[in-house]
């Protein structure tokens, strides 16, 4: 990166001093990726043995080639039967990730709820003439 004397500078060595100085590499470094275009970086560090990357913007990460054999994203369906890509749930259970599913309709579970919390019949048609709920 053209920096090697930053390598031995007392201000980010040991690790601690690197702590402590933190704001001022990071402008330092900022400045320096700030200095070239992308494709002059990509170049430099492409034998960099450290995990890197560009930030991607959510179209160019759907289109990742990385993404689909990562399954990172997923391909669910709506109500009216069109598919779509969507990002992967970011957790597991028993080793295995969440399938797919749209998000609730709003006020979708409100009765089921309201029944769960002992409330009669009576009283959710109330609230929905008065529009209380949905």
């Amino acid at each position: 990166m053209g920096l090697a004397e930053l390598a031995t500078d007392e201000r980010f060595v040991p690790s601690s001093n690197l702590i402590a100085n933190a704001a001022e590499a990071t402008a330092i470094f900022a400045n320096a990726f700030a200095s070239h275009d992308l494709t002059h970086w990509q170049k430099v560090l492409e034998d960099e043995p450290g995990v890197w990357a560009a930030l991607a913007t959510p179209r160019e990460t759907l289109n990742d080639p990385q993404v689909e054999p990562n399954g990172y994203v997923v391909t669910n369906t709506d109500d009216d039967g069109e598919q779509y890509r969507i990002v992967a749930a970011p957790v597991q259970f028993d080793e295995t990730p969440p399938g797919p599913a749209r998000a609730p309709e709003h006020g979708q579970h409100t009765e089921e709820i309201l029944l769960e919390l002992d409330v009669d019949w009576d009283d959710i048609a109330r609230a929905k003439d008065l529009k209380a709920i949905l």
